[in-house]
């Protein structure tokens, strides 16, 4: 069945973005990106009607190369009012880091990519938004963490570790001696961030008597 992740609280957007800037990105992370290969950008005018076309006939996405700095998909959307970017509670959702970094960097940060694209959709763009707050996250196999957004930078402070990786055949989930640091990569979309544990022990999670930071890696 995979991992399941849920997710508490939202992170605010300011200024609050427009009603064109919500609609559209509330529509591209509604649509399915696989049925739009060759656009980097795509969003349907109606996202549910064209799922179900698509599974009704049975089409199969065209073969296409999206852009390496998009993910297959997005669950994280802007509030209706504008104000908070959301979690939008979708199955299997576990790459928040990624998906949040990729909206900041495409479409809400000053000089987003999406700001030298050309196409009409933009235009009541304005790509002056900072996302700032602090959300946090439960994996079904234990896994806590908190995801931080300080001024459009995105990081990861790992609380407890899931049963999935400690249980990792890779050494960077092994558990060291008492106070040892452990790290993992987390990859975005512009660089990675380096989560350093420190834990109580071999074996032991990261709880009241561990630490966890992040550092971003250049």
């Amino acid at each position: 069945m995979g991992m399941q992740t849920r997710y508490l609280g939202a992170l605010t957007i300011t200024p609050s973005l427009c009603q064109e800037e919500v609609t559209w990105l509330r529509a591209h992370q509604q649509t399915e990106f696989a049925l739009h290969p060759h656009d980097p950008y795509p969003a349907a005018m109606n996202p549910r009607a064209e799922r179900a076309h698509a599974f009704a006939t049975g089409a199969v996405p065209a073969s296409g190369t999206r852009d390496s700095r998009t993910p297959r998909w997005v669950d994280w959307a802007p509030s209706v009012d504008g104000t908070h970017l959301r979690w939008q509670e979708a199955d299997k959702s576990n790459a928040p880091i990624p998906e949040i970094t990729y909206l900041i960097e495409h479409f809400l940060k000053p000089g987003a990519h999406a700001a030298s694209d050309g196409r009409k959709d933009f235009e009541k763009f304005t790509f002056d938004h900072v996302v700032e707050g602090t959300i946090a996250a439960e994996r079904s196999d234990g896994r806590l963490y908190l995801i931080e957004a300080v001024d459009n930078v995105v990081r990861e402070i790992v609380l407890v570790r899931g049963a999935a990786e400690w249980g990792s055949a890779d050494s960077s989930h092994d558990a060291g001696p008492s106070g040892a640091a452990l790290t993992r990569p987390v990859e975005t979309s512009s660089s990675s961030l380096l989560v350093v544990e420190v834990g109580e022990g071999e074996g032991q999670g990261v709880g009241a008597e561990g630490l966890a930071v992040a550092v971003e890696r250049g």
